[in-house]
C-alpha cells in the first residue's frame, strides 16, 4: 500500500493539471499493471497449490 500512495498522488496531479500523457508513461504503467497481475497470479497459484 505503501508503494501504491506516492503514484497514486502523482497520477491524481497529473489529472488535475491536465497535462498531456507521454507514451513511455503509458507503457511503464502498463509493464507495471502487468507485473502486478503476474505476482498476484503467482501468489494465488502458489497459494493453491499449497492447500
Amino acid at each position: 500500500v505503501t508503494t501504491l500512495f506516492p503514484i497514486a498522488c502523482f497520477m491524481k496531479a497529473k489529472r488535475q493539471h491536465h497535462l498531456p500523457w507521454p507514451v513511455w508513461e503509458i507503457l511503464l504503467h502498463f509493464v507495471l499493471a502487468m507485473v502486478a497481475f503476474v505476482v498476484m497470479g503467482i501468489g494465488i497459484y502458489g497459494a493453491i497449490i499449497d492447500f
